[in-house]
């Protein structure tokens, strides 16, 4: 079971009958008597303005094509099923620094870093071409076309938008 926060606004219409000398003594009176209980003589009106998890994240919706940094990465973790901590994750060294088998925190970043990058343009075959003065162009033929600066950002982009489409909410926390 999860706990919600539900965010309700609840309109509230009585008329009250009272007695009194003048209209500011009835408004007081009434205003004094006014309860929100149900008695059968008012109308009530109320809407459901927002319903969230407790571990719900605040978004943005961003255009694929402009993404960059760490909205970038996070686009590219979320199709690849990886689960960001602080801008690493965790990755089990076969060979290196550490013994077979632990887990340690990397960073990561595809737009940036060609052996993190490279393996998902080759398994995506995603294509690369130069466009002049403009960058990069990044496409295959399920893919529109995706530009960036560096063939790397081209192709993330690329990626991202045959995965989630043209436009992604990305958490508040990897906007910079």
């Amino acid at each position: 079971m999860k706990t919600y926060l539900v965010t309700i606004r609840a309109v509230v219409t009585k008329t009250l009958h009272v007695m009194a000398d003048s209209e500011q003594e009835a408004v007081e009176t009434a205003h004094s008597e006014f309860t929100t209980e149900c008695d059968g003589d008012e109308d009530y009106q109320e809407d459901t303005l927002r319903v969230e998890t407790e571990e719900t994240e605040r978004t943005n919706q961003m255009k694929t094509s402009e993404l960059t940094g760490a909205a970038l990465r996070w686009a590219v973790a979320k199709c690849e099923g990886i689960e960001l901590n602080n801008g690493c994750y965790n990755r089990l060294l076969v060979n290196g620094h550490m013994s077979a088998g632990q887990k340690m925190l990397t960073p990561y970043n595809p737009s940036t870093d060609w052996s993190q990058g490279g393996p998902i343009i080759e398994r995506e075959r995603i294509e690369l071409h130069g466009d002049g003065d403009e960058g990069w162009i990044a496409h295959d033929y399920l893919r529109p076309k995706q530009y960036g600066p560096t063939p790397l950002i081209a192709a993330m982009r690329c990626f991202v938008a045959s995965k989630l489409g043209d436009t992604v909410d990305i958490p508040d926390e990897f906007l910079s």
